[in-house]
């Protein structure tokens, strides 16, 4: 069931500023994946739980849940319990230093900037974006995990119980409050949902993730927001 939460402990922290060369690597562009007939898919996401509290480091702990999930799992390997592979105020510092805007003196940055970072250390050895819903659940269903930057609307905070489908879900409406990443991790086309595993901690939603309608979805993508597939470098 879904457990309310303060907002005033739930920061967000997501900047963007459009970039047209983004759209010169796109998801829709890579080779064909192997298609199965899937209608859902569930990526393994029992690693690492962040909390990013009242921090704005969404975009950090976003992509940290990202390195820590499927499709490449480290968390498997490691002692149960244990941090993430980088701490996330690491990767936000980092990020801050190679977004678009000067300096640090201000709160936030980008998914870009985050996906630099992490390709700088090794970790992936590409990012491709989509910028419609239909590419983000091909995705989810074929290759792996996103993150995604977009607004986040009033009504986002509470997930609510829908009995029927027995799922936490989201509504992107009420006004907006801010830009937020946050991960997908999950797609059912029966349902027409999508799974968010957000930065709230274990408390948030159901268990820490919860679900949003692909309509819902398609409406804060077009509304200047992004999806990132990164790929890992296997080591």
């Amino acid at each position: 069931m879904t457990t309310p939460a303060p907002t005033e402990l739930m920061t967000l922290g997501r900047l963007h500023i459009p970039d047209e060369r983004d759209h010169q690597f796109l998801i829709s562009a890579m080779p064909p994946a192997q298609t199965s007939g899937l209608t859902h898919r569930y990526w393994w996401a029992n690693g690492w739980w962040g909390n990013q509290g009242n921090l704005p480091h969404c975009v950090a702990f976003s992509w940290m849940h990202w390195v820590e999930d499927g499709p490449t799992t480290h968390s498997k390997t490691r002692t149960a319990g244990s941090g993430p592979l980088y701490v996330p105020s690491v990767i936000y510092d980092a990020a801050q230093q190679v977004d678009q805007w000067p300096g640090t003196d201000y709160e936030g940055t980008s998914v870009r900037a985050g996906a630099k970072v992490l390709r700088a250390k090794g970790v992936i050895q590409e990012y491709r974006w989509a910028f419609d819903v239909n590419t983000v659940i091909d995705a989810l269903l074929h290759r792996g995990p996103v993150v995604v930057g977009t607004w986040w609307h009033q009504d986002m905070f509470w997930p609510k119980w829908d009995s029927k489908r027995g799922k936490s879900i989201v509504s992107a409406t009420g006004a907006k409050v801010g830009g937020h990443a946050y991960l997908l991790n999950g797609v059912s086309t029966n349902l027409g949902l999508v799974r968010i595993k957000n930065s709230w901690g274990r408390n948030w939603g159901q268990r820490g993730h919860a679900w949003i309608s692909f309509a819902h979805l398609d409406q804060l993508i077009r509304d200047g927001g992004e999806a990132c597939l990164a790929v890992e470098i296997e080591t």
